[in-house]
């Protein structure tokens, strides 16, 4: 999870000019809703009738066990959400989930892993090695045959 609220709001503001989110005001209303709300510490607030409530302005008679708007558009929602990942949004540095089986919103800092190409030569008696110690931390290189056997040429 990430704190930084800029980079977050910057993340959603992609999403929600995305073409993902762009046409659609409910799912764009209910995706700002949860960022805005659990960004703001209000998470407890984020329950299927609330939503209801405030994001699909149905009535305060209200049942969600009669009227399911808000999990099919939560549904939709993370669909979409998880397309704009896929796609347009592959390369973003935070992304805004939506879990399953609730309605807060979570945060997850992207991991932009970038590992060093090395061309090995194509000489016969050369063999690429690598090595991982544990915990993350390993080194790799070529280790050339005939020179570690002694052998002269």
């Amino acid at each position: 999870m990430i704190s930084s609220t800029s980079i977050i709001e910057a993340e959603l503001e992609k999403i929600l000019k995305s073409k993902w989110l762009r046409e659609s005001s409910q799912l764009s209303g209910l995706l700002a809703y949860v960022v805005e709300e659990t960004l703001a510490g209000r998470e407890a607030g984020l329950k299927e009738y609330s939503l209801g409530l405030v994001v699909f302005h149905r009535p305060k008679d209200y049942d969600p066990r009669n009227d399911a708007i808000v999990r099919v558009q939560a549904s939709l929602l993370r669909k979409r959400l998880a397309s704009y990942y896929e796609n347009e949004g592959k390369d973003a540095p935070v992304r805004i989930e939506i879990p399953r089986g609730g309605y807060v919103a979570e945060f997850r800092r992207t991991a932009v892993v970038v590992e060093p190409v090395v061309d090995a030569p194509k000489a016969v008696g050369s063999v690429r090695v690598g090595i991982d110690g544990g915990g993350g931390r390993g080194c790799s290189g070529i280790v050339d045959l005939a020179a570690s056997a002694g052998d002269p040429g």
